[in-house]
């Protein structure tokens, strides 16, 4: 049997970045091998061009306990890619989040087989918003009992979320040169002084007191 710490570093070597998909299904098909080796129920799903995993210990799409984890990645540099092991630690891209978190449900589901009702949906998408978890409930797969996301660095049990919203500005306005800025109209300056409005609807958060709405600006584009 391919041990916990072989499996994870295969991951890793895939690549799975969200924006990747053919990387993301290597890591699917990664997957589904070591669990199906192990005589644990297999089914893939096929959503647009992602390929999806839920492996169970029983056959069926609902089971006692549903598990979830994401075996997609943030970009990282090719040399993050290639994992380290130092003083028993192992530092790679997604080792933590979640392709760590992967292999622990793929242990679970190993040992679980033939004794437990216990279901495990693999992901494609999470850092894009996790539109296929989603669909995964939609097409059938789902907990009797108890559902539990497998995600996050603090090993903390979370109980409720306060959800996301994403908001896209968008500005348009003419360039010019930068020593007549009079004579532009200057769309980078509408964008910010529209997010510097927005941002006073949120209040400032300390992380010692963080249960409340937040705001941040994650992406910005021109062309």
């Amino acid at each position: 049997m391919k041990s916990n710490l072989d499996l994870l570093q295969e991951l890793v070597a895939c690549r799975p970045v969200s924006s990747d998909l053919p990387a993301v299904n290597a890591a699917m098909l990664v997957m589904r091998d070591f669990l199906q080796a192990q005589g644990v129920h297999c089914v893939l799903e096929k959503v647009g061009e992602n390929q999806l995993l839920y492996a169970s210990t029983r056959p069926g799409k609902v089971q006692d306990v549903l598990l979830n984890a994401h075996l997609d990645v943030v970009p990282a540099e090719d040399s993050q890619f290639t994992p380290r092991i130092e003083k028993g630690r192992i530092f790679a891209r997604g080792v933590d989040d979640d392709l760590g978190c992967a292999v622990c449900i793929a242990n679970v589901l190993c040992q679980k087989l033939g004794q437990s009702s216990v279901g495990a949906i693999f992901s494609a998408d999470e850092e894009l918003g996790g539109y296929t978890t989603a669909k995964m409930i939609e097409l059938g797969y789902e907990a009797r009992k108890l559902a539990i996301v497998m995600d996050g660095p603090s090993c903390n049990i979370a109980i409720a979320q306060k959800g996301i919203q994403i908001v896209e500005l968008v500005a348009r306005g003419r360039g010019g040169h930068s020593s007549q800025p009079w004579n532009c109209d200057n769309p980078i300056d509408k964008l910010i002084d529209a997010y510097l409005q927005l941002r006073q609807n949120w209040p400032k958060v300390t992380a010692e007191d963080q249960w409340h709405n937040t705001m941040a600006a994650c992406i910005c584009k021109a062309g």
